[in-house]
């Protein structure tokens, strides 16, 4: 052990001596030492920035490669599309082109351009130049339709122009019954543009025929255009759809119809109007529309009505001349009054003088068939199935109350043995024999047998119950009155015309 230890410190004698001798060297080795330490530091430092920038290069070279590669592309891309620029302008100027087309009706072609564009845009999905045409294109559509082709319906239309707009829409996608909803919905809107129209002409004879010309034309015309539009099948209630649509119409032209009927005041534009619904009727009859029903009924109650309203005013004028007539005659004149009876009987009868201007010497029998005539004459051009009884019980009443005038007076004046007696029976003779056979002559020719027998039956008794007068009166004496003493008696006007009641103006 002892050995052991001794030998160890002579090696450590042996080292420290190495050292002191070659302390010198040993520094030098640890300078180099360091010296490398640091150089390898540096080293490894270059390697790694060379590591980077190797990498970095690598990175780049990718890029360039990818650049390279897009530059290529976008420029295949810019040559495609210099040598295809007239294209590519006919493709932007599409939207423009699609609007252009719906606005001159060419509607076929608008579709074909709308279709190239989406199947262009389509297949560059990815290109927002195509998208933003095909957007600017679906703005252009929507505008176009409610600007151009739905007020296109609204207006003045052929069957060609609906039938073209219908199959539009139809191509466009819109259902069929949304096609049926917006044709009528823009149809009426323009017929209740027309009857609005109507309404504002001041003459009421013009207002019905712009009535009548709306409906006749313009709802034929409707009915037409959607029958060649539109399959009329009942399941999905189309029909329902048209006709629903034709009664509004129908509603609203009857209401202006008849409140405008109610002031014509001239029997000649009544004939006019009725000529007019004849052909309106008529029309719509054969499109199975019958309104006929409705305006012969309103035709029928104004045609009543002119005839009522001078009815009334010859009442009014018999019944005002009526209380201001005497029966008693001038004296002096009475003789000469039976001779004047006697000479114009036969007159009247040969026709030499006819009935109304015999009566003009009678002033309340005057004014009575004045009115009578006038009535005739107001209704003479429209007379119309359903006027002839109404007018027959109209005249009926006048008749009635002229001899129920006569008769009141009977029992007094026939007892009496002067020239009243004479004066109330030649008025009673005027009345029967030339009054009387006047109105039913008149009335047979404008209203025909059947009225004419209908009115003989109604005063057949008041009329029967006046001749046994004269019946008795003639078999009993000869006696008659001077027919001047019965014109200065009764005093004729000078307002009463002859023309005024002839038979000339009723069958004129």
């Amino acid at each position: 052990m002892e050995v052991r230890m001794s030998d160890e410190e002579g090696v450590r004698r042996s080292i420290v001596e190495a050292t002191v001798e070659h302390y010198s060297l040993l520094a030098e080795t640890q300078e180099v030492n360091a010296k490398v330490a640091s150089a390898s530091g540096n080293a490894l430092s270059c390697v790694r920035r060379l590591n980077d920038s190797l990498g970095r290069l690598q990175t780049l070279s990718q890029e360039m490669i990818r650049v390279g590669k897009q530059w290529r592309r976008e420029k295949q891309i810019a040559l495609g599309t210099v040598s295809q620029h007239q294209k590519l302008l006919a493709f932007l100027e599409a939207p423009a082109v699609l609007e252009d087309c719906i606005r001159n009706e060419m509607y076929h072609e608008a579709l074909m351009v709308l279709e190239h564009i989406n199947r262009s845009a389509q297949t560059m999905a990815t290109v927002a130049l195509f998208r933003r045409v095909e957007m600017e294109a679906r703005c252009n559509l929507e505008r176009a339709l409610s600007e151009i082709v739905l007020p296109r319906l609204a207006e003045q239309l052929t069957v060609a122009s609906a039938v073209k707009v219908t199959t539009f829409f139809r191509r466009l996608g819109v259902g069929e019954g949304q096609v049926r909803q917006l044709f009528l919905w823009k149809r009426a809107e323009y017929v209740d543009g027309l009857l609005r129209e109507a309404e504002e002409s001041g003459v009421p004879y013009s207002r019905i025929f712009r009535y009548v010309t709306a409906f006749k034309v313009h709802v034929t015309e409707t009915i037409l255009q959607y029958a060649a539009c539109f399959s009329p099948t009942i399941e999905n209630g189309s029909c329902s759809e048209l006709a629903a649509w034709c009664h509004e119409r129908a509603y609203v032209f009857l209401e202006g119809f008849r409140a405008s009927l109610e002031k014509i005041t001239n029997g000649s534009e009544l004939a006019s109007v009725i000529e007019e619904c004849n052909s309106c009727c008529a029309t719509t009859t054969l499109l199975q529309m019958d309104v006929s029903g409705l305006i012969n009924e309103s035709l029928i109650s104004r045609a009543r009505a002119l005839f009522a309203e001078q009815i009334v005013l010859a009442m009014q004028s018999y019944s005002a001349s009526m209380l201001a007539f005497s029966w008693r005659p001038s004296n002096g004149l009475q003789c000469a009054s039976s001779q004047k009876r006697v000479e114009t009987a036969p007159s009247s009868s040969n026709g030499i003088m006819s009935p109304p201007l015999s009566l003009v010497q009678w002033l309340p029998l005057a004014y009575a068939l004045n009115g009578v005539l006038t009535a005739f004459n107001t209704i003479r051009k429209c007379v119309v199935p359903g006027v002839e009884l109404f007018c027959a019980a109209k005249l009926e009443g006048l008749l009635q109350t002229i001899a129920k005038d006569l008769s009141r007076d009977k029992d007094l004046l026939m007892a009496m043995e002067g020239g009243e007696k004479q004066f109330y029976l030649l008025f009673v003779e005027a009345f029967v024999n030339d009054f009387y056979p006047h109105v039913l002559t008149c009335m047979r020719e404008l209203l025909g047998e059947d009225a004419q027998r209908l009115l003989i039956n109604g005063v057949r008794e008041s009329i029967e119950s006046l001749r046994s007068l004269l019946f008795m009166e003639s078999s009993t004496t000869q006696s008659g009155a001077p027919q001047q003493q019965m014109t200065d008696a009764a005093g004729t006007p000078a307002d009463i015309q002859g023309e005024r009641i002839t038979p000339n103006v009723v069958g004129a």
